[in-house]
């Protein structure tokens, strides 16, 4: 009977069933978390202000209130002018617009060269699809990044990945440079879109290129272990719905999988990274 009246509401008021389909699917994935929240969850310390050269992490930027098409960096735009003098560098964590264009991209490196800031991006799928294609074209028009792309620091390495081309994953590459580069004075980071971990994969906003299988917290720890002083993923593609937090966290000893993206909340976080440490800051 429920089967019979589903046909039925889908043929005469097509609106009114994707609406419940829509609840449906809430319903399912706020269950989903609930019931699969990850154990060896870490505190993340908050900042009331910005410190001097902190480096800067944004996730899922479109999703914040204040985004609009006509005003696609929201309030975020003043955010970093007011703090210029406190940033080291912006990193952004993917799905960056809901809707790329030239236009916007232009305007998001002008904006930032212009406050002359050091700027990263491990572009998600709504920034440059999953695939080679359109999307992907128009962003390599603007960046001429390179991925991975590696920022050495005395006591710090920065690696930005692209996930979406690497079915949520890290590229041989990338694991080659963090097997190069290992030192048990370094902390390590590693900034991509897509949660490539399977124990925080409950907290992804899309499922688009997932592939059946994540790799295992337990399988980079082994590769890291004892070789760097703490190793963080920190990852952009969560948060755009109410059920679910801006930030979620799992910790492995010194390993850590961080996840952070903007909703449609009142209060969104960000996080910091400053003197090895990792902070969240309310926006």
């Amino acid at each position: 009977m429920p089967f019979l009246l589903g046909i039925l509401l889908e043929y005469k008021r097509p609106i009114i069933y994707q609406n419940f389909l829509d609840i449906i699917k809430k319903n399912i994935r706020s269950f989903e978390i609930r019931n699969n929240y990850p154990k060896n969850l870490c505190n993340i310390s908050s900042l009331s202000t910005l410190p001097y050269e902190s480096n800067l992490i944004i996730g899922h930027l479109y999703g914040h209130p204040s985004v609009s098409e006509e005003n696609p960096l929201g309030k975020i735009k003043d955010f970093i002018s007011e703090n210029r003098e406190n940033l080291k560098s912006v990193i952004f964590t993917g799905d960056i617009f809901k809707n790329p264009s030239y236009k916007k991209w232009l305007e998001l490196k002008s904006f930032l060269n212009k406050l002359d800031i050091n700027f990263y991006i491990a572009p998600g799928n709504h920034d440059v699809g999953i695939e080679n294609g359109a999307a992907r074209d128009l962003f390599k028009l603007v960046f001429d990044f390179r991925y991975p792309q590696v920022v050495k620091f005395e006591n710090e390495i920065f690696i930005f990945e692209d996930t979406t081309i690497n079915k949520w994953n890290f590229n041989e590459e990338t694991l080659q440079l963090i097997e190069e580069n290992s030192s048990e004075e370094i902390s390590l980071y590693v900034f991509t879109h897509n949660i490539i971990f399977d124990e925080l994969s409950t907290f992804a906003n899309s499922r688009v290129g997932k592939p059946k299988k994540l790799l295992k917290a337990q399988y980079l720890y082994s590769k890291i272990q004892n070789k760097y002083k703490s190793v963080s993923i920190i990852s952009g593609d969560t948060g755009a719905f109410d059920f679910m937090p801006s930030m979620a966290c799992y910790r492995l000893n010194n390993l850590f999988a961080i996840a952070n993206g903007f909703g449609n909340r009142v209060e969104n976080e960000v996080l910091v990274i400053k003197d090895n440490q990792i902070f969240s800051y309310v926006l």
